[in-house]
């Protein structure tokens, strides 16, 4: 096998991994289009293997990282940093986007780094791993013109294309907005790397006027809060009210008011994927087809993964819209035998109460978090309408305004 590959062959397999191809698929992919393409010569005589493929996917990275920084640091502003966390195996992972201004006015989101692993969890390691990422970026461009000059020692024109690492300088958010979780830990997170921001920028000498970083919430972070305590105060409220009746039904039933487990027992029971074994998705479209054939179905999706509080509210919709034909399917199927996952659905189901809160909850998705959400995701395409993050306190003022005349007049929602 040869030790190196030519730089066509690299590209082929990097542009693949790019794709999201695989690594076990490349090797096949290279074949059958040389195949495709010239089906009477055998050109493929060796394939990379697989442990190569593997191998480019650092490569992969090491080139995503550096044309991020290329783009960060060409960048006329640096308007929003926006961080997130998650984790993998018990370690906690961060991420960096930046939100900047092309030399035409674009407005752009690049991710800076998608994976930082702090030295631990707190906030304080958390926020320096952050400034980190960009020196360890501006390596990257160092590196980048190092190498220009040694290939290309009389290409000024090169080297001058390529940033210089001081773009890298995290003192450019001045001005600009950090954007972040609402929850406790990435406020206080927030708060750190602003002063960590404002202290480089002294060390740098700007004058203290023009230290000045803004904090942002994120508002899907903040929509999902809200449906959070939403559902929340929607179970609680059928709760007390049909207090008398729960106790009435067997415990094993495990009947329920709040939306998202409501939604999870659907999910086993209704819906095509078939990844609960007890369930009966494929019967149902079975059913459906022979005794409703043309109905519209819309599947209860993303509510058994993550913790996307409005996805509740999302999946409600797609129940309200099927109950009557999923009543109809698990009563024709308890005829034939007793299941506590069916019996369980028709007992919730068939509540009028539930109905009335699959209801409010579809209500509730269309005329607020789809709108919401959507200008969450598409402020930055928004400046011709004068719009921009900040203007997101308009929305919640509408909202708020609207919420009071609900309130006063509750036939104004039930009309929606």
């Amino acid at each position: 096998m040869h030790a190196e590959w030519l730089p066509h062959v690299d590209k082929l397999i990097l542009e693949m991994l790019s794709n999201r191809t695989p690594p076990t698929c490349v090797q096949a992919n290279i074949y059958a289009a040389a195949k495709a393409m010239f089906p009477d010569f055998n050109i493929v005589t060796e394939l990379p293997s697989l442990k190569h493929i593997k191998n480019l996917r650092t490569t992969l990275w090491l080139v995503t990282k550096t044309l991020a920084a290329y783009q960060i640091g060409n960048a006329k502003v640096l308007k929003q940093l926006h961080t997130d966390g998650t984790s993998r195996r018990q370690s906690s992972l961060i991420d960096v986007v930046i939100g900047l201004l092309s030399d035409d006015n674009e407005f752009k989101t690049i991710c800076l780094d998608s994976a930082i692993i702090a030295e631990d969890g707190t906030t304080e390691k958390c926020a320096r791993a952050i400034i980190g990422s960009f020196d360890d970026s501006a390596q990257l461009l160092h590196k980048w013109r190092e190498e220009i000059v040694r290939m290309f020692p009389d290409r000024s024109d090169l080297l001058s294309s390529v940033p210089e690492p001081s773009a890298l300088d995290v003192s450019r958010m001045l001005g600009g907005m950090l954007s972040h979780d609402n929850c406790n830990p990435a406020r206080d997170q927030g708060k750190r790397l602003e002063t960590l921001i404002t202290e480089l920028a002294e060390a740098n000498g700007v004058p203290e006027s023009e230290r000045v970083v803004y904090q942002g919430s994120c508002h899907n972070h903040l929509r999902n809060t809200w449906m959070d305590h939403v559902e929340t105060y929607l179970a609680r409220k059928l709760e007390d009210h049909l207090k008398h009746d729960l106790e009435l039904i067997p415990s094993h039933l495990r009947v329920t008011c709040r939306l998202s487990e409501l939604l999870i027992q659907v999910d086993k029971e209704y819906n095509f994927s078939a990844n609960y074994p007890k369930g009966h998705g494929d019967a149902f479209h079975d059913w459906l087809k022979k005794y409703h054939p043309g109905k519209r179905f819309l599947p209860t999706i993303r509510v058994c993964g993550g913790s996307r509080q409005d996805s509740a509210f999302e999946g409600a919709f797609p129940v309200y819209d099927a109950l009557d034909e999923m009543l109809l399917f698990t009563e024709h199927c308890l005829n034939s035998g007793e299941n506590i996952l069916q019996r369980c659905l028709f007992t919730a189901l068939g509540s009028m109460e539930v109905l009335a809160q699959l209801r409010v909850a579809s209500v509730l998705f269309l005329s607020l978090i789809v709108p919401m959400r959507w200008l969450a995701g598409n402020t930055h395409k928004l400046a011709h309408r004068d719009w921009g993050e900040r203007s997101m306190g308009r929305a919640i003022d509408l909202l708020h305004n609207a919420f009071i005349k609900v309130r006063d007049n509750s036939k104004l929602f039930l009309d929606s």
